[in-house]
C-alpha cells in the first residue's frame, strides 16, 4: 500500500465494511450547528482534487475535522468505497488519545499540514468480458476480478493538540462518507491560541457569536 494519495495497487481480495443504517438528523441539528459552530473549508487538500476538508469551531474554541460534503468520497461514495482507516498520530495507533488535567496532558501536537489519517478506498472495477475464441469457437474465461486500491491522506488543517480521534470510525469507516459532519467526524482538535480561523474560506459563523479564536 502506497502512502501517496494519487498511489495506486493492487489487492485480490478487498473486505468492505458495510454503510450503517442511521437514523435521519433531528430538525433541531441544523439550528444547532448553526448557533454554535463557525465552519470553515479547505480544499483540494495535499494537492488532490475533491480533497476537501471542513472544520467545525465551538463558541468554546473546540475544533472538529471532518470531511467537507463536497469531498470526492462523500459524493461519490458507491465508486470509492472505504475499506479502512488509520492514523500517524501515536506508535501504538490502537492505544486512543486521552488527554488529561488542564494541560491536556498526553494530547498530540498538530499541524496544518500533517496528516491526521490515512484513508483505504477500494475503486470501483469493471466486470471482466467474456470472449470467444474465433480459431475454434470455445469460450473463453476473463481473468478474476481485481479490485484497486488507493489511499487518501487527510490533512489536520489546524494547528494545535489532537485530543480524540473518532473512535467509531476503525470499525465503521463508511461513517466518514455517509454522515461526515456528525457520526463520521474524524477528529477533536484544541487549536493553538494564534490559530488564524480568519484566513480560511468560511462557510458559515456562529450566529450566538464570534468563535473564540476568530481573528484573534
Amino acid at each position: 500500500m502506497q502512502e501517496d494519495g494519487e498511489g495506486e495497487s493492487t489487492k485480490a481480495v478487498v473486505t468492505v465494511p458495510p454503510f450503517p443504517v442511521l437514523s435521519p438528523l433531528p430538525k433541531s441539528f441544523t439550528f444547532f450547528t448553526e448557533r454554535y459552530f463557525s465552519q470553515y473549508v479547505i480544499r483540494n487538500c495535499k494537492g488532490i482534487e475533491g480533497n476537501n476538508v471542513r472544520l467545525l469551531v465551538h463558541s468554546n474554541g473546540l475544533c472538529l475535522v471532518c470531511l467537507d460534503p463536497s469531498h470526492f468520497l462523500v459524493k461519490n461514495r458507491s465508486s470509492n468505497v472505504i475499506s479502512g482507516l488509520s492514523h500517524s498520530l501515536k506508535k501504538d495507533r490502537s492505544e486512543p488519545i486521552r488527554p488529561q488535567g488542564k494541560r491536556k496532558k498526553n494530547a498530540v501536537l498538530c499541524q496544518r499540514d500533517m496528516v491526521i489519517c490515512f484513508v483505504d478506498v477500494v475503486i470501483e472495477a469493471a466486470e471482466p468480458q467474456v470472449t470467444v475464441d474465433n480459431t475454434d469457437g470455445s469460450v473463453v474465461s476473463p481473468p478474476p476480478v481485481v479490485a484497486a486500491t488507493k489511499q487518501i491522506r487527510v490533512p489536520a488543517c489546524v494547528d494545535g493538540l489532537v485530543l480524540e480521534i473518532n473512535p467509531y470510525l476503525a470499525k465503521q469507516p463508511s461513517l466518514l462518507q455517509c454522515c461526515p459532519l456528525t457520526e463520521g467526524y474524524i477528529a477533536i482538535v484544541n487549536p493553538h491560541a494564534k490559530m488564524r480561523f480568519d484566513e480560511l474560506e468560511r462557510i458559515s459563523i456562529a450566529t450566538s457569536g464570534e468563535v473564540a479564536l476568530d481573528g484573534d
